[in-house]
């Protein structure tokens, strides 16, 4: 052990105690000599490392041959690196336990919510309804699906208003809508006064003067947007990262919709899979770097009913179900919010 030889975490993961001379045992019987003795936790973490080590030389191996390949597209390859890459420290993580019985954390929360009662714990995100419901947003993957039109990207912005007001810092992944638009919404909201659109009058003072306070308060947002639509999975966890370590803490990640996320060598036939894939590491994303990620996703169009009274046919309340393209959003969402509105359909 001293010498830097590892046990494997296939080996350790078979031994189910804590006594620290048991451990050693185990140790010596997989080191083929005497151990020292060492926890148990030691040894897992130490065999976790080992096998990172090896993931990450694998991954080296593959992507120097190809780095060297004039034929392969560069862009593809780096996006696809990044991805691996992170997926070596997801699992690598993956090897290091808790005691069951610390109770540090939830001490703390049971300390903070005594010193505020009335309070919200979590990101607050403007609505008040949801936010007594979820007590704020959470370290947790929320999806929030809707008909198109009717209203997903307003609520998105209405979250990241009300979080940079706050002085939290937001990454919007707008694949969909162009940057100017979601700058455009957030003057609007900010201002109450309209700027995209016809304008059948010319501005008055007054709007003008709220539409240039609300763009300086908005310039002390701590704001990012991509606004590249051929944006991948790969892309978003390592920008996400890399933005995490830049500032040390995000409070909101929302990506404009995940239906339209790509996967390198993508392939149409497989496209339920693709989603069930990205949604998974969006999640995996969201509890690396402990952040709120908030997921836009399309729903299909449910089987109306017909009202006598309004001459025309009403479409059902939207569920879980109709979430589009996967079953694994329903699967993986810790929250789901469905939007609906009869008058709108």
């Amino acid at each position: 052990y001293r010498e830097g030889v590892r046990p494997t975490a296939e080996a350790i993961g078979t031994y189910k105690h804590k006594d620290a001379g048991e451990s050693s045992k185990i140790a010596a019987q997989l080191l083929g000599r005497s151990a020292p003795i060492v926890p148990f936790e030691r040894l897992v973490h130490t065999a976790a490392v080992h096998l990172a080590r090896l993931r990450m030389a694998a991954v080296c191996r593959k992507y120097h041959e190809m780095a060297n390949d004039a034929e392969t597209d560069f862009s593809e390859i780096l996006s696809s690196w990044q991805g691996e890459c992170l997926q070596v420290k997801v699992n690598a993580s993956n090897g290091t336990f808790q005691h069951g019985s610390n109770f540090k954390s939830i001490n703390e929360e049971i300390a903070w919510r005594t010193k505020n009662p009335g309070k919200i714990r979590g990101v607050e995100t403007g609505y008040h309804q949801l936010d007594m419901m979820l007590d704020g947003l959470q370290p947790q993957y929320h999806i929030i699906g809707a008909r198109p039109s009717v209203g997903k990207t307003a609520v998105l912005c209405d979250m990241t208003s009300a979080i940079c007001t706050k002085g939290g810092s937001a990454l919007i992944f707008s694949l969909e809508m162009k940057a100017d638009k979601i700058r455009q919404r957030m003057i609007t909201s900010t201002s109450r006064v309209p700027i995209s659109g016809f304008q059948d009058r010319p501005y008055t003072i007054t709007e003008l003067n709220s539409i240039t306070k609300a763009q300086n308060d908005i310039q002390k947002w701590s704001w990012w947007i991509n606004e590249n639509p051929a944006t991948t999975i790969s892309d978003i966890e390592s920008q996400s990262i890399s933005m995490f370590r830049e500032l040390g803490k995000i409070d909101f990640i929302g990506v404009d919709y995940i239906g339209i996320v790509k996967v390198v060598g993508s392939n149409p036939k497989f496209k339920r899979l693709e989603v069930d894939d990205i949604s998974a590491r969006l999640k995996a994303l969201g509890k690396t770097i402990d952040c709120p990620m908030v997921v836009l996703s399309q729903m299909t169009r449910q089987e109306g009913v017909y009202n006598k009274e309004l001459g025309r046919t009403l479409e059902k309340r939207p569920e879980l179900s109709s979430l589009k393209e996967s079953g694994g959003l329903e699967a993986d969402a810790d929250v789901a919010i469905l939007l609906h509105r009869d008058i709108r359909y």
